[in-house]
């Protein structure tokens, strides 16, 4: 068993299925969240820019 964390730091076991589902589901979310910090800071030097 893995363990995840829960709000207030919290472990809760959970099975290796599991625990690689939610890995995964994190990892895959990676790209997407640095893909919108790169428009943001893109948009926000444009703004500067002027």
């Amino acid at each position: 068993m893995y363990g995840r964390f829960l709000g207030g730091g919290e472990l809760r076991a959970v099975s290796p299925d599991i625990g690689m589902e939610i890995l995964m589901a994190r990892r895959q979310a990676e790209p997407a969240a640095q893909r919108m910090r790169i428009e943001a800071s893109r948009a926000a030097a444009e703004l500067i820019a002027g």
